[in-house]
């Protein structure tokens, strides 16, 4: 049988064994776990970029058919505000044509009424004027007379 001695240096052999063992397990286990941790850092940043790449993408997309859309819907909106100024301003200007024609009409009717009243006017100061002309025509005739009936009476 081995001695007591021998067993412990059998043990302190085994022990020593264990523990280089166990440090290499250690350090392989970090090494592979370190390694991993890295893929799989790389591999979580490779698929962010990339989630992030197509996200961005996919919003530029949607952002650019929103900002289309929104165009077309304008023009519609400046077609239809151009067609419904230009129907309003065709409106106005047959109002006021008409409002002209209107206008035009009692215009030429009051200058008609106008000259009517200025022939009336005149008329009836050459009436005025003759019969004042007569008053001071006979007036003088019935001075005539009554100096004819003084001296003859």
């Amino acid at each position: 049988m081995l001695e007591k001695s021998d067993l412990q240096a059998i043990r302190s052999i085994v022990q020593d064994e264990i523990k280089d063992a166990n440090d290499s397990l250690a350090a392989s286990l970090r090494k592979e776990m370190k390694d991993a941790n890295d893929s799989l850092a790389a591999s979580l940043r490779k698929e962010m970029k990339d989630a992030n790449d197509s996200l961005a993408a996919s919003l530029r997309k949607e952002m650019k058919d929103a900002n289309d859309s929104l165009r077309k819907e304008m023009k519609k909106e400046n077609a239809a505000i151009r067609k419904e100024m230009k129907d309003i301003t065709n409106f106005l200007i047959e109002e006021i044509g008409r409002e002209h024609n209107i206008f035009e009409r009692k215009f030429n009717q009051l200058h008609s009424e106008l000259e009517e009243i200025k022939h009336y006017y005149i008329s009836n100061r050459l009436e005025s004027d003759s019969i004042s002309l007569c008053l001071k025509m006979l007036d003088d005739i019935n001075q005539r007379v009554e100096h004819l009936e003084g001296r003859s009476a």
